[in-house]
């Protein structure tokens, strides 16, 4: 089951569609479209958040900081942007119209359709009974994590009461909180770590912690009086610690395993740049447990500029862990058929790739060539 999107006028894209599967990474140069096919998520997202019934989507909001519509719209659209997701033949489109001073796109019309019938609306929200009610509610439920990380905080906010279930916050802030909730949750079969007897999220994250930096450990706690949550990290013998005391790597990992663990049955979880301040091996040993939770029903969104983490998603399909079908791997930026600098990726079982285009994960090799044509 596939999630599409479809994307016109919008900042560097005429036009594209792409299907989103159960693990998907979008790769390829900076500045390529990446983050922006991931925006329209987001855009739509807070907008469904903050006003449901609302005929305009904020550029500027809690997932986003976009600033104009001018700055959004692409300049042959002629302030014609329009944004659709499908799943399922159920379908949602929002015709916006960008006006250049202010800080949102106007919802000239909203288009949701299932089973070959259509109703046009202005609210940005389905209707209360029609199909794509459940389609927008997925949006709006989505997490993100986005790549800049709190890290040296002593004491960690609760989310405000709109947040959905199990989002940490963009920056990881709230993942303390949702820790605490649900520590004593049982996880269920599929998502648990194997090598793991506890079956409760706390014993949870401290295995997939460990996977990742042997002898880890994350424990959390309600300040008295507050709504402030502690958090205090260990590793191996070193005792327990606030996390502005420990590594950058392992208080960047903590939110995306809370957030991987608390996620429904089909939420989408966006994250950029699991990999930042992992060592190599850690960022492998996450492609393969994210791949794992992506196996186990949690849809995956992930930006990475990390060989390192597409080949642990390799070795997980090669070892069985995610079906091939699970996957979708897009480069951005090398020549492609659609004329929009996307390309799909095909991986086989044995998780080998179907090609290679220039610039997709080959600079490891150039270099190499070219030190060996220097020592030679």
């Amino acid at each position: 089951m596939s999630l599409r999107i479809s994307v016109e006028g919008f900042k560097c894209f005429d036009h594209l569609e792409l299907d989103l599967s159960g693990l998907t990474l979008f790769t390829g140069f900076n500045g390529a479209g990446k983050s922006s096919v991931i925006q329209t998520l987001l855009l739509v997202s807070q907008s469904l958040r903050i006003a449901p019934n609302g005929d305009r989507i904020d550029l500027d909001g809690p997932l986003l900081h976009l600033g104009t519509a001018y700055e959004v719209a692409r300049s042959a659209s002629q302030g014609r942007i329009a944004i659709a997701f499908e799943e399922d033949s159920v379908r949602a489109m929002w015709s916006l119209t960008a006006e250049r001073r202010v800080r949102y796109l106007r919802v000239e019309k909203a288009r949701f359709s299932a089973d070959g019938e259509a109703l046009d609306t202005i609210g940005v929200a389905a209707p209360l009974g029609h199909a794509a009610s459940a389609l927008c509610e997925k949006v709006s439920g989505l997490t993100f994590l986005g790549a800049s990380r709190l890290f040296s905080n002593t004491a960690w906010p609760s989310p405000p009461i709109t947040t959905p279930f199990g989002d940490v916050g963009k920056s990881g802030e709230f993942a303390p909180y949702w820790h605490f909730q649900i520590a004593d949750e049982e996880v269920p079969a599929e998502r648990r770590h194997p090598g793991e007897e506890r079956t409760t999220v706390r014993g949870q994250v401290d295995a997939y912690l460990s996977q990742l930096f042997p002898g880890a450990m994350a424990n959390t706690d309600q300040l008295v009086g507050s709504d402030l949550i502690r958090l205090d990290l260990a590793l191996g013998s070193s005792g327990w610690v606030r996390p502005g005391n420990i590594g950058f790597g392992l208080t960047y990992a903590f939110p995306l395993i809370v957030a991987m663990l608390a996620a429904r049955p089909g939420q989408l979880v966006i994250v950029d740049s699991p990999e930042a301040h992992l060592h190599p091996r850690a960022q492998s040993e996450l492609g393969k447990i994210v791949a794992r939770f992506a196996a186990a029903g949690v849809r995956m969104l992930v930006e990475t500029h990390s060989d390192h983490f597409l080949n642990g998603v390799r070795l997980a399909i090669k070892q069985g862990s995610l079906a091939p079908s699970q996957a979708a791997i897009y480069f951005f930026g090398g020549a492609s058929q659609n004329g929009h600098g996307v390309q799909k990726l095909n991986i086989d079982d044995s998780g080998e790739i179907d090609r290679w285009p220039p610039g997709f994960f080959d600079q490891a090799e150039s270099d190499l060539g070219q030190l060996l044509g220097l020592l030679g």
